[in-house]
């Protein structure tokens, strides 16, 4: 059985993983970030790297392939997918996707 797509966007760093997602709208909101979540973002700025080491896979709504959060999944070495529009709503805490960051595709898990 196929995974059902939820939402496409830019890939930006490749790579396939699976994880729960983790949803921060402020900066103060990353302590919730466990390692290996799925860390999903409006934006993000260097102050967001503390979260972002701890992720899985990184999705943003906003940005594009020279973007921030593009730049510090490479660096990890984690797949991740900007400009994925109203992904912060569209997604909830604790749910399980799959994220392809090769093909810009999230995925049901």
């Amino acid at each position: 059985m196929k995974d059902k797509v939820i939402a496409k966007g830019r890939p930006a760093s490749p790579g396939t993983t699976a994880g729960t997602v983790k949803v921060v709208l402020k900066v103060e909101e990353l302590s919730k970030v466990e390692l290996g979540d799925i860390l999903v973002v409006k934006y993000s700025n260097p102050a967001w790297t503390v979260g972002m080491v701890k992720a899985a896979a990184l999705v943003s709504e906003t940005g594009g392939v020279i973007s921030h959060a593009a730049v510090v999944a490479r660096e990890m070495g984690i797949p991740c997918i900007v400009a994925v529009e109203d992904i912060t709503t569209k997604l909830k805490d604790g749910q399980r996707i799959k994220v392809d960051g090769s093909e810009g595709v999230i995925y049901e898990h």
